[in-house]
């Protein structure tokens, strides 16, 4: 196998699954000596974001969406990048691009009302929360960020709402747990 880039991919897939980012980039690296493949680069981006190496992850989705512009996941994976390096303007572009493939992707909204709360775009942000929630209503990620939303907007009735949602979907949630004790307080 050695040199072969199908086994190399296959490898570094495996080694992402049992939490070996690092060794599965040495495989993606090496299977990409033998030309780009979008699946590749996808996968290779996916793990230099697990690694944490968000500018190598982002030039990795980057090559991706040029090889394969109308894959959503790919758009996704660059938004997110681009969050993770304090990027959000660019995040929300790249969410909507996302989104302008795939609508009904409740966890690209999510991740784009993120991107929207840190632009303290919060009335946008809420938007793209609901629309990820009226989706998938078990996300409790979207329910605290919804709610911190809300609290930023100084509705505290419905953020309390919203971190009581949170809750009733998961009782051991820290951030919601710490924002419905602060609103109590």
């Amino acid at each position: 196998y050695p040199g072969n880039p199908t086994v190399l991919h296959l490898l570094g897939v495996i080694r992402v699954k049992l939490g070996r980012a690092a060794g599965a980039v040495e495989n993606y690296d090496a299977a990409l000596k033998s030309g780009f493949d979008f699946v590749l680069l996808y996968n290779r981006g996916i793990a230099m974001r697990l690694l944490r190496r968000f500018d190598d992850a982002r030039i990795s989705f980057e090559h991706a969406v040029k090889l394969n512009p109308g894959n959503a996941e790919a758009w996704n994976g660059l938004g997110n990048s681009m969050r993770d390096l304090g990027r959000a303007d660019d995040a929300v572009l790249c969410f909507d691009r996302a989104l302008a493939i795939r609508p009904s992707a409740p966890e690209m909204q999510y991740n784009r009302g993120t991107a929207l709360f840190d632009l303290k775009r919060y009335e946008d942000a809420i938007a793209s929360l609901d629309a990820a929630l009226a989706q998938q209503p078990d996300m409790t990620e979207a329910w605290v960020n919804r709610g911190s939303a809300m609290r930023q907007l100084n509705r505290l009735d419905g953020a309390l709402e919203c971190f009581n949602r949170a809750l009733a979907l998961d009782p051991r949630n820290i951030k919601a747990l710490n924002n419905r004790g602060a609103l109590q307080h």
